[in-house]
């Protein structure tokens, strides 16, 4: 025909890091839809959502978990795109568990984590804090019968500066 109506789109997404789906509805500037990722490397990542907004605008939101061997770590999320660059500070992140509390919101994160990794693929305990913008270091701790390692740790660019004792000796590693 006339190229009248809805366009329906569909996008699917498998050699990434992870996998993606989409499916949706563009009439005229007007999208809304639904969207699922799926990511694993010794864990397993996923989250699922719904998008609406008029273009260049979209609000998504919805849930997800970090799901390990007899484990889960649910969270909500929800991101507001308003054309251009993709900022962090259009995602929050909320979540709450044995274990764990995140949330991150206009760019403030909240994080106390005290928690066995072992059940998602990382034989370590992991403690970490945070209470700020996003970009400034996480204190952290990583844990193993062998010894500790403690320090700051930045999300991005992903960077790490720790220290400690592992089988008796004092270690420094820093990672940049």
């Amino acid at each position: 025909g006339k190229g009248e109506g809805p366009l329906r789109l569909l996008l699917e997404g498998k050699e990434l890091p992870g996998e993606v789906w989409a499916e949706g509805t563009l009439e005229g500037l007007s999208l809304s839809g639904r969207a699922r990722y799926q990511l694993e490397r010794g864990l397993r990542l996923e989250a699922q959502g719904v998008f609406q907004g008029r273009l260049p605008e979209v609000f998504l939101e919805g849930q997800g978990s970090l799901l390990g061997e007899g484990e889960a770590l649910p969270f909500r999320f929800a991101y507001r795109y308003r054309g251009g660059a993709l900022p962090v500070e259009g995602l929050s992140l909320a979540g709450e568990g044995e274990g764990y509390r995140i949330s991150l919101k206009e760019g403030h994160l909240s994080l106390d984590l005290d928690k066995d990794l072992t059940p998602f693929g990382f034989p370590v305990r992991l403690w970490a804090q945070a209470e700020g913008p996003w970009q400034e270091a996480l204190q952290v701790r990583l844990e193993r019968p062998e010894g500790e390692v403690s320090g700051r740790v930045w999300l991005w660019p992903l960077r790490a500066e720790l220290q400690g004792e592992v089988l008796g000796e004092r270690v420094g590693l820093r990672y940049q």
